[in-house]
């Protein structure tokens, strides 16, 4: 599984996507992606990291 990140891009969110996936989706730049429901991409929201709440030796 490939992990990306969003990031901002002006006043946009994006996300980068490696070439593979590009190819295997068919996609072309500059392509119209105006029903993302539509393509079989899953994507997954990971949990943020968990805080220690260990504050040291005692």
């Amino acid at each position: 599984m490939t992990t990306q990140k969003l990031t901002k891009w002006g006043n946009s969110l994006g996300i980068r996507l490696p070439q593979e996936i590009i190819k295997q989706l068919g996609w072309k730049e500059g392509q119209d992606l105006r029903k993302p429901t539509t393509y079989s991409v899953a994507l997954e929201k990971q949990p943020p990291p968990k805080k220690s709440t260990n504050s040291g030796p005692k």
